[in-house]
């Protein structure tokens, strides 16, 4: 019984924890090399580590629990990077690259593209967007689906990388 009752407590506990992770997203940029070091798929799109020379940095990590998704996102400003640079690097990864309005393949997909970052429904079309995996679980809805991206803005010099699970 005791057993029974221990068993029980531990699968509330771990419960508990992952709805407090979930509801607490990690924020701190000093966790961004671990997150992105354990998590499979993302060495592909994300930087290994967040370069030394960029500004007004932003990390953010959610867990899905539920019915909630996934979501990775690194923002920041980078002085020096070029359009010609980042093309270099995603260019070759790229399914499709353009802005966000003149996605049609398959609508929805990257309407959380810019979540969580300081460029939220401002100036989202200004990005040259580099889809590196987008996949919508039902051929005609992207209620549910993944995508990771990798986005630059030429005017502002604002770059952005960001992965969800929904």
């Amino acid at each position: 019984v005791i057993t029974c009752l221990l068993l029980f407590y531990y699968f509330i506990a771990l419960f508990i924890v992952a709805m407090e992770e979930a509801t607490n997203p990690m924020t701190n940029p000093k966790y961004y090399s671990y997150h992105i070091f354990i998590t499979p798929g993302l060495k592909d799109t994300f930087p290994n580590k967040i370069p030394k020379n960029v500004e007004n940095i932003s990390f953010y990590y959610a867990p899905g629990v539920l019915q909630g998704g996934t979501r990775y996102t690194l923002y920041y400003v980078d002085k020096k990077m070029t359009l010609d640079e980042f093309d270099k690097k995603y260019k070759k990864k790229a399914k499709w690259i353009g802005h966000k309005d003149d996605y049609k393949d398959k609508p929805g997909l990257l309407s959380g593209a810019f979540y969580t970052t300081p460029s939220e429904y401002k100036n989202e079309n200004d990005y040259t967007i580099y889809l590196i995996y987008g996949r919508c679980y039902k051929p005609d809805s992207c209620n549910h689906g993944d995508f990771k991206i990798a986005a630059f803005n030429d005017k502002t010099h604002e770059v952005i990388y960001s992965a969800e699970s929904w």
